[in-house]
Parts: structure tokens; sequence; C-alpha cells
């Protein structure tokens, strides 16, 4: 039952947004929705996300469903949309602070993980938590 729900919820969350920047983009005229647009692009950022983080089969599998439909009519969209080639930008951009945010992070591993024990045991700059 819990799968199931997990399933259902996902697809309430990613099925609206994605049926509404799909009726924007298949017109005649093809229209950019930044609402739509944005939203879709959250969705499915968090329900990826959260699914990789807790560890959760149809929040993964849904909300890579719905980075790959954007990501794919965007590809499919580019020279017709005129408003494309910024979100292209910003998702450079953002790709970009995901991945160094990243690699600073496995740099300063053992630096972060040390830090409990600190915190714990008011060393450093944690000597002002016990002031008191």
């Amino acid at each position: 039952m819990v799968s199931f729900s997990l399933l259902f919820g996902s697809l309430l969350a990613a099925l609206p947004l994605t049926i509404a920047v799909l009726i924007y983009r298949c017109r005649l005229e093809p229209v950019f929705s930044t609402p739509n647009e944005l939203g879709m692009l959250v969705a499915g950022i968090l329900l990826l996300t959260t699914g990789f983080v807790f560890q959760l089969r149809a929040t993964t599998i849904t909300g890579a469903a719905t980075l790959m439909i954007d990501l794919l009519t965007l590809v499919l969209f580019i020279n017709i949309l005129p408003n494309v080639k910024t979100v292209a930008i910003w998702l450079i951009i953002g790709g970009g602070v995901i991945v160094g945010t990243g690699i600073a992070l496995s740099v300063y591993r053992d630096r972060l993980l040390t830090l409990p024990d600190k915190v714990r045991r008011r060393e450093g700059v944690f000597r002002v938590l016990g002031w008191r």
C-alpha cells in the first residue's frame, strides 16, 4: 500500500505540470509558460533527489521521467521558443553549481566529518556554544 501511495502521490505532483507544459509546447505556435516550466523543473528535481536520498523507487522514477520529458522537449523546441535559450543557460548554471558543490563537499569531506565531534567537545569556533 505504501509503494502505491508513493507512486500515486508522485504522479499527482508531476503529471499535471507535465501535461500543462506539453500543452503549451505542442500548440501550433508554442508558448513558453514560465510558472509551469519552473514548477515542472522544481518538482522533477525534488522528486528525483528525495528518491535518491530516501531510496524510494517511485519518486526516483517519477522525478527522472519528469526531468527527461522536460529536457527532451526543451531540446526539441530550442529553435522555436525564444525563451528556451535563456532556460538552457540557467540549467547550465544550476548544473554547474550542483557539480561544484559536490566537488567542494568531496574535497572537504574529512573536515566536515569531524565537525560533530568538535561541536560536542566545544572546540575551536564552537567554544561560543558553552559560554553560559
